[in-house]
């Protein structure tokens, strides 16, 4: 599961520092003010972590008006364990400087192959299929105003980045000794559809239900404990689930924002000599799977029977009522 991903985009001086026109448009010291991207981490995530990010960078985008900040539209982001004397720890291609009037508008995305953006623009969007792509794409808006008075006296702008799907997640364990789960299937669920990030509005558009049995289907012998406390993920970084014609791992799957109705899943559990086989329906709190939640399935075997007995719905950077997150300041 990945977290909420905040990064802090800073400049070390004030407005009041000495400034140099530029073509008529005043251009903050050069020396201390470049835009950059801070390095000072704090995380107590478990999937999102900080190595990841480092390892991945992330996108962003920056228009001043009508003008590009960057020299390229997507200017990618990396992290350098060397930092530059202006930039910092997080690079990008070539140094940029605050000035002192316009608004900015940045939009970031976390690095995946779906995301389109749109020339001179902010705007993201995607078309997105679960049985082709698993990326927890995350998405980021800030906006800046120039020359308004601040306590610091200098803008800093927060990039808060927000999942846009959906997170699943399977857990069981048995009460009945000598259980193996044997099958394990979400079945009729939306799979596929595609988002606008404008403004930091984020709009889905999804498909028709597709009634494929092969979303999130996992198959095999997983000897079930018989304690609550002990219960297992149906997948795991171990346990590749099948989704589609595709092979993915980890214990959390990104699904398409949704209402539920149809989705349903179908488990295969052998007790002793014994097969048994029940479909169950997901619901939720408000019969939805939303953007930046993630929904915690509690399923347990009792004799001859197999229940749902928890949904835990939490949004993505809440563990058992802790917040887990990524942060760059």
């Amino acid at each position: 599961m990945k977290k909420n991903v905040y990064i802090l985009l800073v400049a070390a001086a004030a407005l009041s520092a000495s400034c140099s026109k530029v073509t008529g448009v005043e251009e903050i010291a050069l020396s201390e003010n470049a835009i950059s991207f801070g390095t000072e981490i704090s995380t107590k995530s478990t999937e999102s972590t900080l190595s990841t990010m480092k390892a991945d960078g992330f996108q962003v985008v920056a228009m001043r008006g009508a003008d590009n900040v960057f020299n390229q539209h997507v200017e990618n982001v990396s992290w350098s364990a060397t930092p530059d004397a202006e930039m910092g720890n997080w690079k990008y291609s070539a140094v940029k400087y605050w000035k002192t009037t316009g608004t900015y508008e940045f939009a970031a995305s976390s690095k995946s192959s779906v995301i389109n953006v749109a020339e001179n623009s902010t705007k993201m969007s995607a078309q997105y299929r679960m049985t082709d792509c698993q990326d927890d794409i995350l998405l980021a808006y800030a906006k800046c105003i120039m020359g308004t008075t601040k306590p610091a006296g200098y803008p800093k702008v927060n990039l808060n980045f927000n999942h846009a799907t959906a997170a699943v997640q399977f857990k069981i364990y048995s009460k009945s000794i000598d259980s193996e789960l044997l099958l394990f299937e979400v079945r009729k669920m939306v799979a596929g559809g595609s988002f606008v990030y404008e403004g930091g509005n984020l709009v889905w558009t999804i498909g028709d239900v597709d009634n494929m049995n092969s979303y999130l289907k996992w198959t095999g012998s997983l000897a079930l404990p018989l304690v609550e406390a002990d219960k297992v993920d149906v997948f795991s970084a171990t346990r590749a689930y099948a989704n589609g014609s595709n092979t993915f791992t980890g214990s959390t799957a990104m699904v398409i924002p949704q209402n539920l109705g149809t989705q349903e899943v179908h488990i295969q559990v052998k007790v002793g000599a014994e097969t048994i086989e029940h479909t169950i329906p997901l619901t939720s709190s408000n019969n939805k799977w939303e953007s930046g939640k993630k929904y915690i399935y509690t399923m347990s075997v009792e004799g001859a029977s197999i229940h749902l007995i928890s949904i835990v719905t939490t949004k993505w950077d809440e563990v058992l009522g802790t917040t887990e997150d990524i942060v760059v300041s």
